[in-house]
């Protein structure tokens, strides 16, 4: 069984779980936000968590009824791609950078892929840096290759968290929806992308654009490649200068996924 936010209006969450692009058995799934004390399954069963900012404590009530079945029904739970928002500023006012970017809350999976960047992977035996499984996407390389770049700057934000009133000169588009080719479309258009959501600036970087983040959830800091962060809402020369791309950050993200997948696969005889 495959669980996930199931959000059809959040193109991150619809494109994150694994099991869109590894040829797993089970191809069924739940929304988290459906679980609850009734929810049944087969005993032994094995559980992909994730991906998805599912750390935070808005799903913490679920994950604490999904322990509980995990006891029940003897179950073996994996997640893959997790997140975490420990810190987040209500008033989505910017943040600074913060070392608290990780919870004890999934500590009771069998393994913990996270995609924060743990540095010399020292937290527990059983956590795994494990990026967005949406890296998977043939989209990716196709796109990249592409590299418009026909602007300088383009404003990718969170559908509750709007940047066009901080950056009103620039184009912008949220992460409403499921269109995810229209997302990379606009990415790749662009030689910088300012961007609040974690798919921003992953998605952006795996296309080889320099990012800018406006970090207003700790989250935005728990990336193995780093964007420029905002300390104010506003775009200079050093924010523009101190950005960065990464050419091979496509290629290590689909590998530590691929190299997660063949853990399990080997630790469980298939999933």
């Amino acid at each position: 069984m495959n669980i996930f936010r199931a959000d059809p209006s959040n193109v991150g969450d619809a494109f994150c779980p694994p099991f869109i692009y590894f040829p797993f058995k089970d191809k069924r799934f739940l929304d988290i936000v459906n679980i609850d004390e009734k929810t049944i399954f087969e005993r032994n069963e094995i559980i992909i968590l994730g991906g998805g900012g599912l750390g935070r404590d808005f799903f913490k009530n679920k994950i604490e009824i999904l322990l509980d079945l995990k006891k029940k029904f003897r179950l073996k739970i994996i997640g893959w791609g997790l997140g975490y928002d420990i810190v987040s500023s209500k008033s989505h006012d910017l943040i600074s950078n913060t070392n608290n970017l990780i919870s004890n809350i999934f500590d009771e999976f069998d393994l913990v892929g996270t995609r924060v960047y743990l540095e010399n992977n020292s937290y527990k035996s059983n956590y795994f840096y494990v990026p967005c499984s949406s890296c998977m996407h043939d989209a990716f390389y196709s796109i990249r290759e592409q590299n418009k770049k026909n602007k300088k700057i383009g404003v990718y934000s969170h559908k509750r968290v709007p940047l066009n009133k901080f950056f009103p000169d620039y184009d912008h588009l949220t992460n409403e929806g499921m269109d995810l080719l229209k997302v990379l479309n606009f990415i790749s258009s662009y030689e910088f992308i300012v961007t609040n959501t974690y798919h921003g600036v992953f998605w952006a970087t795996l296309l080889n654009k320099k990012v800018i983040c406006a970090p207003f959830k700790s989250g935005l800091f728990s990336f193995k490649d780093k964007p420029h962060y905002l300390n104010k809402y506003f775009i200079d020369d050093q924010a523009l200068d101190s950005a960065k791309s990464f050419p091979n950050a496509l290629e290590e993200s689909r590998n530590f996924n691929f190299v997660f997948y063949k853990h399990i696969y080997e630790k469980y005889g298939g999933v």
